[in-house]
């Protein structure tokens, strides 16, 4: 094996679309100011000069999550746009009560930007025991008034849309803002984050060390990223092509890598390793939650609503990847072995069940064989084969694997279905799920993939609605970090019902063309109140 050997140096004046020139600091609105573990956390991460205007182009943010005693609880990069200002965090679900800090910045610049948040991480059957470092008489921070200009709305019939009326019929270029609609008692208003002077914090940087079985510039490097089931494709030649698209990566996650010779023939797996250098240090903080009567209200709200969504598996907060629907997911064929008698292996059930694929053997080994989906002739080589999302090409003692063991064969063997796995899907591929009480054989494999920490994906699924009979508890009815308008435009906006009856509160802020700032604040009553 050759080393191939590559320093990775994220500093943003290399690149001509990501920079910091002109950025003087960030303004970032975090959704909320109380969320429970398992939450998403939404963001609004505006790049704004001194002027306060936004910085047009695009921007490679990192953001940390810190606890109380400064240690680093999750760090993301966001690629922050003309028409995306979005971020967002997923907390775990084992994180534990406390005060944290949302900490963002763009390279190069000397000012970050602090946003405060309570997480509490209440049983599912009770979210009144008060935490060891709760305040039981506090509540949470009052929000600053507002002193700039607001912008006045008018409510239609019904009450789940409202217009927002031209601002300056002299400004006709595009604005950006902030708008959400949310439960007055069941949740809070955005909470905007403080800018604090900090020392110049240059991108972290990223080792990476490669073992390639040529350093021929025309083979190929496929890397296929399992949690986003995608692969990226470059010639050894393109190697600052390569780069920026693994820096600029979307979603994190474990990483396979394979080398192909310049006509698509195998050379064998690539051993990859990714480290992670100069992490920030940040300073300790005082960690005392409130949790007064009103907080506890909020929070068994959202206790009762994660509950009733475990019931009803109406997946309302299922978080995706933004590149899920880029490529057809779908398998060609989908074979459930617990619909067959007579069957033992999943030997067995390649040679004689799952549809265009065979079983053959090769100096007393059995392989497997797929045909193209609109073909009847044999591919020559094996598939590629992912075990519960893991990739191979050997299925070796795998092949006597018990059916019983097996929850789903799927397969992809047409042009459509096979694009998103490139040149390691050219001879089809082969999906085995196993049941989830198996341990997964080839886990100790993923575990020894390197990890690349990739620009964040996440967001949450909004295209899924609930059923009519699922109780639908949302206290949000409207999160858009994005929102562009035309000053010299009306703009009508849409809301999502829930059957959450109350006061509900509309808040926005919007950036003029010019950089000024103006808000929305009005209010409005959904259903009948007690």
């Amino acid at each position: 094996m050759k080393h191939f050997k590559v320093l990775l140096i994220l500093i943003f004046i290399l690149s001509a679309d990501l920079n910091a020139q002109d950025v003087d600091h960030l303004d970032v609105y975090s959704e909320s100011m109380l969320y429970i573990s398992g939450d998403l956390i939404r963001l609004q991460i505006v790049p704004a000069g001194k002027n306060g205007g936004t910085v047009p182009g695009k921007h490679l943010v990192h953001a940390y999550l810190i606890s109380h005693d400064g240690k680093i609880i999750d760090d993301e990069r966001f690629l922050i746009t003309e028409y995306d200002k979005s971020g967002a965090i997923f907390l775990p679900e084992d994180i534990e009560t406390g005060v944290f800090k949302l900490i963002a910045f763009v390279p190069g610049v000397e000012n970050q930007t602090e946003v405060t948040i309570y997480i509490y991480n209440p049983s599912i059957f009770s979210s009144s025991v008060a935490p060891e470092n709760a305040d039981l008489s506090a509540g949470l921070p009052q929000v600053q008034a507002i002193t700039a200009p607001t912008v006045p709305v008018e409510q239609k019939n019904p009450s789940l849309q409202f217009e927002m009326k031209s601002i300056d019929p002299a400004q006709s270029v595009p604005g950006i803002g902030m708008l959400k609609v949310y439960h007055k008692k069941m949740d809070t208003p955005p909470v905007r984050g403080v800018v604090v002077a900090a020392p110049r914090r240059e991108d972290s940087g990223i080792d990476f060390d490669f073992e390639l079985a040529t350093d021929h510039p025309n083979s190929r490097l496929s890397f296929y990223f399992l949690d986003q089931a995608m692969v990226e494709e470059y010639y050894l030649a393109d190697e600052g092509l390569m780069l920026k698209g693994l820096r600029e990566h979307y979603g994190s996650g474990p990483v396979y890598a394979y080398q192909f010779d310049r006509d698509g023939s195998r050379m064998g797996e690539i051993r990859m390793t990714i480290n992670k250098r100069n992490q920030p240090v940040f300073q300790s903080f005082e960690n005392i939650v409130p949790f007064n009567t009103e907080i506890q209200d909020v929070l068994e709200n959202k206790r009762i609503r994660k509950f009733v969504d475990q019931v009803y598996r109406n997946q309302n907060d299922r978080v995706v990847s933004i590149q899920e629907e880029e490529f057809d997911r779908s398998p060609d064929s989908s074979t459930y072995p617990d619909r067959y008698e007579g069957i033992a292996t999943l030997r067995e059930m390649l040679a004689s069940i799952v549809p265009k694929s065979q079983v053959i053997r090769r100096n007393s080994i059995y392989e497997a064989r797929l045909s193209p989906a609109n073909s009847g002739f044999r591919y020559t080589e094996s598939p590629l084969v992912l075990i519960n999302g893991v990739p191979t090409f050997e299925l070796d003692s795998l092949m006597e694997t018990p059916i019983q063991d097996v929850e789903v064969i799927e397969t992809f063997n047409s042009l459509e279905r096979l694009r998103r796995f490139g040149t390691l899907g050219r001879f089809g591929v082969i999906s085995i799920k196993l049941r989830s009480e198996v341990d997964n054989p080839l886990a100790e494999k993923r575990d020894q993939l390197p990890v690349i920490p990739g620009i964040s994906d996440l967001i949450r699924d909004e295209s899924v609605k609930n059923q009519v009979d699922t109780p639908d508890l949302r206290s949000v009815l409207l999160w858009d970090p994005s929102f562009r308008f035309y000053p010299d435009q009306p703009a009508r906006i849409l809301l999502n019902n829930s059957d959450l009856n109350g006061e509900y509160q509309i808040f926005g802020e919007l950036i003029m063309p010019d950089g000024s700032r103006k808000f929305i604040s009005d209010s409005f009553i959904l259903g009948k109140v007690k």
